[in-house]
């Protein structure tokens, strides 16, 4: 399915670093403006922090759709009453790169990443180091942003690096970094060296996941189950797990499957 059919905003928020230590105090952002600017300026580095199955990637899967909108529909207008509506904030950039970071552990370069996950996928032979040369350029002319994914599943082969190579050539390159929490306390990553520092908690409206998942299985009463999804849940003490959409999914599957079972035998 596309994530935009099931796609539920998730709890973002903004951890402002005080002097002396990183954490503390939190506010939420509802915007992709209150993630990449200060007033007007675009941050460099942003970080976006979660424990597993909170939604990392799915978010930046959302991230890069709202981009290519822009793209394709060349101008976007805001959704003020959705949570990161705000789609004609990505026109920022030109370009966008997205790699995963768990397939790239041979590389400490992100622009050797983008060549592998991206350049050669899509072209061969002499086509692959034209493309390659133009990505060169375009990183180092065009604004752009580099989104990585799973920093937490990426290790310098080499033991010296924290955070994989962005070169200082690329002047108008944002880069935005998902990983777990704990991978933030490497001393080598900077407080200097983080912009904005983001922490996603989870799905904001578990109710409304649910209701999406049931309609995209063709249930013939979506609502109805619904309710009977979320009283086995409760019944289970299973609320603890409806922030994790990983979770959630396997937790929802059971309760469906279980409550369809005792709806077919009662009606």
């Amino acid at each position: 399915m596309n994530i935009l059919e099931f796609f539920v905003p998730p709890c973002v928020k903004r951890i402002l670093c005080k002097k002396g230590g990183r954490q503390r105090q939190k506010f939420q952002v509802h915007t992709y403006r209150d993630m990449l600017f200060v007033e007007n300026k675009i941050h460099r580095y942003v970080y976006m922090q979660g424990e597993p199955g909170v939604g990392k990637s799915t978010f930046m899967s959302k991230f890069v759709l709202d981009w290519s909108r822009t793209v394709v529909f060349e101008s976007q207008h805001a959704e003020t009453n959705v949570s990161f509506g705000d789609v004609d904030t990505l026109q920022a950039f030109r370009f966008l790169f997205h790699v995963s970071l768990r397939d790239s552990r041979e590389q400490r370069e992100v622009l050797e990443m983008i060549k592998e996950q991206i350049i050669d996928r899509i072209y061969s032979g002499d086509r692959r180091e034209k493309a390659y040369k133009l990505i060169v350029k375009i990183l180092e002319t065009e604004t752009c942003c580099v989104n990585m994914d799973g920093l937490d599943e990426w290790t310098d082969f080499k033991g010296k690096l924290a955070v994989p190579i962005v070169a200082t050539c690329y002047p108008q390159c944002t880069v935005l970094i998902t990983t777990r929490p704990w991978k933030l306390v490497d001393e080598r990553i900077k407080d200097s060296h983080i912009d904005c520092l983001l922490e996603i908690e989870g799905i904001k409206e578990p109710d409304m996941l649910i209701e999406l998942i049931l309609t995209s299985l063709h249930h013939e009463k979506p609502m109805e189950a619904c309710v009977k999804v979320s009283e086995y849940i409760h019944k289970c003490n299973l609320t603890k797990f409806l922030m994790s959409p990983m979770f959630f999914f396997f937790y929802n599957s059971i309760s469906y499957i279980r409550c369809k079972h005792v709806y077919d035998h009662t009606s």
